[in-house]
């Protein structure tokens, strides 16, 4: 479980069929088998040498995370999975991608900023008013759908 809370930046060192590798700095602590949200999905880190950390891919989750398209040298989200002794901001965000979306528009309004997006109409029941959905693993608050 993750807050959409983004903790950093990563770095896309290594693409293949099902797997990749992010360099996630030297001061990102995690071990073997922990979960890290990576662009809002839920991976478990694989191996992990030096600040290069691989994790496998399913075929699943390539087909509905926008993983698929990563390039070497892309930038992506990172977050760890959150402690369930402690406080967190956010919302509860499960790293479990239903869809794709697409940003049609971003408008700043000085004091917030909209963001339009166009998701397939079969997951229109998922999405409600001031619920909240992640995208890039970002949690945001739905303001109208």
């Amino acid at each position: 479980m993750f807050t959409g809370i983004i903790e950093r930046k990563g770095l896309i060192k290594r693409t293949e069929h099902n797997s990749i590798t992010v360099d996630v700095g030297n001061d990102f602590n995690i071990g073997l088998g922990d979960s890290v949200s990576v662009n809002g999905v839920c991976l478990t880190a694989r191996s992990i040498k030096e600040s290069l950390v691989s994790f496998d891919v399913s075929k699943e989750t390539l087909s509905v995370s926008n993983l698929k398209g990563m390039k070497i040298g892309q930038l992506v989200n990172l977050e760890r999975a959150m402690l369930a002794n402690g406080r967190f901001g956010g919302h509860f965000v499960s790293g479990h991608v239903d869809c794709v979306g697409t940003i049609l528009n971003i408008k700043d309004n000085s004091d917030s900023i909209d963001i339009h997006v166009k998701y397939d109409t079969e997951y229109s029941s998922l999405i409600v008013d001031k619920g909240s959905i992640a995208l890039n693993g970002v949690s945001l608050t739905v303001n109208e759908v």
